[in-house]
């Protein structure tokens, strides 16, 4: 906080303050510079997260402390440090004197879970589902221009998160699974069929399957907030998604920028549910903020 500025006039008394915050990272053994990278990274994305927008860096600050100390002048112990201001070119850059979010804006704040709980549990989660977060994050502070792009890269943001996130999830029993291929495999003689079977055969959930279980995450009041009608849009969003990728063209009657920003706000109530927000939280961040946002969908 820096000191107050006065400005005495006869009609009025002007005070002006400065508030700056800081977040000091303490690493538990040395490492290189570059050794922040990811934790800066992890923390802009959590405020990315909150404030709904891509949030960066504004500066940063290493500072290294000499693990030999010196003799002060009366003799005593003295330790040093080195502080280097860091510049670099950034995937986004910050922009500190524009006008801050509103605070209606934000998603969540301290208020709806504690600084000491919440940065441990993001940490925690971004590390489960880097993939996903990666391109989730990228699509915020680098957005591409082509609405067919966004759509595919959300649904793959969607079918990684789904996998890092419930990996456990699978369509048949370990065993069964094992058992069935295995009779399968037995019942060909040709050795390429086998091979072609072996290869296709997987005991993973389908891309329908996948939605269905991000849907049941979050609050079921949040979800219907912003997705009407689940069905519809989850079969929408695997044929755009199939057609795009396998044709390279849309034959879906769906608007795909409706169903770009839906899925993006399903998955943003996901990462919210999976950082332990309560459903409280969810809702009025689905009401509030995520669905007053949403395109509307045109007849």
């Amino acid at each position: 906080m820096q000191p107050f500025h006065v400005v005495a006039q006869r009609a009025r008394l002007t005070v002006n303050g400065e508030i700056s915050n800081y977040l000091v990272i303490r690493a538990p053994r040395p490492v290189a510079a570059g050794g922040f990278d990811k934790p800066v990274l992890e923390l802009m994305d959590l405020l990315t997260l909150a404030s709904g927008e891509p949030s960066g860096q504004i500066a940063l600050t290493l500072i290294h402390k000499d693990p030999n100390e010196q003799l002060d002048r009366d003799g005593s112990s003295l330790s040093l440090e080195r502080r280097v201001e860091c510049f670099g070119a950034r995937t986004h850059t910050a922009m500190p004197t524009e006008s801050a979010v509103p605070d209606w804006r934000f998603l969540f704040t301290c208020a709806d879970k504690s600084f000491e709980e919440l940065v441990p549990a993001w940490l925690a989660l971004r590390r489960r589902a880097p993939e996903a977060c990666n391109v989730y994050f990228g699509m915020k502070y680098a957005r591409p221009n082509f609405t067919e792009v966004r759509l595919l890269m959300i649904a793959i943001t969607a079918e990684t998160l789904h996998q890092s996130i419930r990996e456990d999830e699978t369509e048949l029993p370990p065993e069964m699974f094992t058992d069935l291929r295995a009779r399968v495999l037995a019942s060909l003689e040709d050795a390429d069929e086998r091979r072609w079977v072996k290869a296709r055969l997987r005991n993973a959930p389908s891309f329908l399957e996948r939605l269905s279980s991000l849907v049941s995450i979050p609050s079921e009041a949040a979800v219907t907030a912003v997705i009407p009608d689940i069905e519809v849009w989850s079969r929408a969003l695997r044929d755009a998604r199939n057609n795009l990728a396998h044709t390279g063209n849309n034959k879906s009657d769906e608007d795909i920028f409706v169903l770009e920003n839906i899925t993006a706000s399903l998955l943003t109530l996901v990462l919210m549910s999976e950082l332990g927000l309560t459903e409280e939280t969810q809702d009025r961040a689905a009401l509030q903020v995520l669905a007053p946002s949403l395109p509307p969908i045109r007849p």
